[in-house]
């Protein structure tokens, strides 16, 4: 399998999706800064997004770090997908391209399984102890190695005057719904929630046809809305068009500060998948990428983020102000995420793509 087939390729970015964040691809501006620079020390290169997002990133982040490091050059590249970034990674395995890489939880343990990784030094990561562990991936032999700035979890969001208090996925199913609630599409954030649901039924990585067939289920008899992106279920749940749909955290309390009169509970088998930092294995630049994502999980920063993006900073430390106070997520809603594999989900995408339209068209 060459890089361009993997199965990941074909992705879109969960960051991107969650912001709505615009494809727009800088990386062709910083190659010929690349190759035009002919410093005797390496550029700080950091691979992240495009849009609000990587706007955002790089005025808390990259910007007052660079400022500590006057005497390194800082190089921001922002790419359309994530599978671009992981062909860079894959092709330069061991002499990357880049020092760290803002990518999702479902991306590193993939980039891992091919040793290009660089595992994360707790010495030059003193924030890293009060991130919760729900955020965190660590590796036998490596240990930690991606800690997710926020929590961003999908769960189950309602309209708190038209729906009832919901307990589980199960309520999605329930006949009084019908035709009024929505679920995300495969290539949007169906693949995130379908190892959620398959464990729920049975099945777990490697055995999704469980989650199939109750996804198939769901929309013969109780008409589900298939929902292609982020900017299509807000307006689906500010028209009351769905009372009930699987949908992210952020974007909830968003809509909340809105008037949108919804709320998120965190059932069990909620799915999370978070923006980190990996640092690529083989950067001269070692020691200075350590301290670089240490910053990018210390609560002093992240709590910005909240504002932006409605999801709460991992950092266990942060107590929210008032105002923000409905971003929040406690132990308890912690413990219900469901752990994922997404390596596997990752190498079989392609597969369980085919087997999600041949079972929602039957």
């Amino acid at each position: 399998m060459t890089p361009w087939s993997h199965p990941r390729f074909h992705a879109v970015s969960t960051r991107r999706k969650l912001l709505g964040v615009g494809a727009g691809v800088s990386l062709a501006g910083a190659a010929g800064l690349l190759r035009a620079r002919a410093a005797s020390t390496p550029d700080f290169v950091i691979e992240g997004t495009a849009g609000s997002w990587g706007e955002m990133v790089r005025r808390l982040f990259v910007k007052p770090f660079q400022d500590q490091n006057p005497n390194v050059n800082f190089v921001w590249t922002g790419e359309a997908s994530d599978g671009v970034v992981i062909s860079k990674m894959l092709l330069s395995c061991g002499k990357p391209e880049f020092s760290v890489a803002d990518v999702n939880t479902n991306v590193g343990p993939l980039v891992l399984a091919r040793g290009c990784v660089e595992g994360y030094d707790p010495a030059l990561m003193p924030n890293l102890k009060y991130v919760a562990k729900e955020a965190v991936l660590e590796a036998p032999g490596i240990g930690p190695y991606f800690a997710s700035s926020n929590l961003a979890i999908l769960g189950l969001v309602w309209n708190t005057k038209l729906a009832k208090l919901p307990n589980s996925w199960e309520d999605l199913w329930r006949a009084e719904y019908k035709g009024k609630i929505g679920i995300p599409d495969f290539v949007w954030t169906g693949q995130d929630w379908l190892p959620a649901i398959s464990k729920l039924h049975g099945g777990d990585e490697d055995n999704v046809a469980p989650g199939l067939a109750a996804i198939a289920d769901l929309v013969r008899k109780n008409d589900a809305v298939l929902l292609h992106s982020t900017d299509q279920a807000i307006k689906a749940f500010e028209s009351e068009q769905i009372v009930l749909a699987p949908f992210w955290n952020g974007r909830t309390f968003s809509m909340q500060r809105r008037g949108v009169p919804v709320a998120i509970e965190f059932v069990k088998n909620c799915v999370f998948v978070g923006d980190g930092n990996i640092i690529m294995k083989g950067t001269p630049h070692r020691d200075l990428a350590q301290r670089y994502v240490d910053t990018t999980i210390a609560g002093s920063k992240t709590i910005q983020m909240v504002t932006v993006t409605g999801y709460p900073p991992s950092d266990t430390r942060v107590k929210l102000p008032p105002d923000l106070a409905g971003a929040g997520v406690t132990a308890a809603q912690l413990a219900n995420i469901v752990p994922i594999d997404w390596s596997k989900v990752a190498l079989r995408r392609d597969e369980t793509l085919r087997s999600w339209n041949e079972a929602l068209k039957a």
